[in-house]
């Protein structure tokens, strides 16, 4: 992925911020009012089925968090996360036999959610943690992410194992000017040496009552399918992307870009086409995105974009540009534009 005008950056899916988004609307907020400024459109944001630059995702929660005018969403956001939200691999850990094995599956494969968190279950006799460390930066909202993160821990292995096992979260962080203990039913303890959720681990081997072998050693071989294609799609996807990137205003065909990857066009194509996409598609991707950024940061007319984003003419982007979002490039522009 890249920012508006070229460097590249981290691409995350939208897993969690479209949770969000979907909690929000049913809490009465307005789509509109959330995602301005930000090149997405309610349908997209909401089925989660895009990437968003790291930047895009860290700009949406400082949104909603003016929004709402509530600088302890997260705490709020991750009361309503639950076991479900993680999906597929939700289903996995539910299936468990014990709650140790069910936290080692999340462990193990929460990749598949995304880049933005990675997990870690340490046991020393009857004491366990579920630590939480930063993947990526983030800085201005640290306190949301890390509070969301582990209040929704709390509430997983409540929902396995009982009530009574968390003993209390620990985050990195200074206690904040406006902590309000009772607004969180999990007790933090500030300025530690790790983000992290404390339990009791003696209940760790403890039979869970939800038991489904047959069903667990399925989703745990989908689990390992996709995260070989997660990995192998990173790699191809990424290197694609950087190429068609390196001349914005001049985007390579295939055969040009099988070239610069060191390959023949054939094989490009077969890649691509095993991980179930085209030169096509990811090109599409890119000048979405790009014309996205354009007509909701810039005041550039529509004729100048097209123009950039490599269309013979106005009508062939607003053809293209309807058919990915099924509005007009002006009717977004009015709906999303932040300049």
């Amino acid at each position: 992925m890249r920012d508006t005008f070229g460097a590249t950056e981290p691409a995350v899916p939208t897993y969690f911020p479209s949770a969000l988004f979907r909690w929000l609307l049913s809490e009465g907020y307005q789509a509109d009012t959330l995602l301005v400024g930000l090149p997405f459109t309610k349908q997209e944001f909401e089925r989660g089925e895009v990437n968003v630059t790291f930047n895009q995702h860290k700009a949406f929660i400082t949104r909603c968090i003016s929004v709402t005018q509530n600088p302890r969403l997260g705490l709020a956001f991750g009361q309503h996360l639950q076991l479900t939200d993680l999906g597929l691999l939700g289903y996995a850990a539910s299936s468990c036999a014990t709650l140790h094995e069910a936290l080692q599956v999340i462990v193990d494969y929460f990749k598949l959610r995304g880049p933005l968190l990675k997990l870690t279950l340490n046991v020393n006799g009857d004491k366990a943690v579920l630590e939480v460390f930063e993947v990526l930066n983030y800085d201005t909202i640290r306190a949301f992410m890390c509070e969301a993160a582990l209040v929704a821990i709390r509430n997983i292995i409540r929902l396995l194992a009982g009530d009574n096992i968390v003993q209390y979260a620990t985050v990195t962080y200074a206690k904040p000017d406006d902590w309000d203990a009772q607004s969180s039913s999990l007790v933090f303890k500030f300025n530690q040496a790790q983000h992290g959720v404390y339990f009791d681990g003696t209940h760790l081997n403890a039979p869970l009552g939800s038991v489904d072998i047959k069903t667990q050693l399925m989703i745990k071989q989908l689990c390992e399918n996709m995260l070989a294609k997660v990995s192998q799609q990173e790699g191809m996807i990424t290197r694609l992307s950087h190429v068609i990137l390196h001349h914005p205003d001049q985007f390579p065909n295939l055969k040009e870009a099988a070239k610069a990857l060191a390959t023949s066009p054939r094989t490009l194509r077969r890649e691509l086409q095993n991980l179930g996409t085209t030169y096509q598609k990811e090109l599409d991707v890119i000048r979405r995105r790009i014309a996205m950024e354009y007509l909701s940061n810039t005041t550039l007319p529509i004729e100048t974009i097209s123009q950039r984003l490599g269309y013979i003419n106005a009508p062939s982007f607003a053809r293209a540009f309807k058919r990915w979002t099924t509005l007009s490039a002006s009717q977004y522009r009015n709906r999303y534009k932040s300049v």
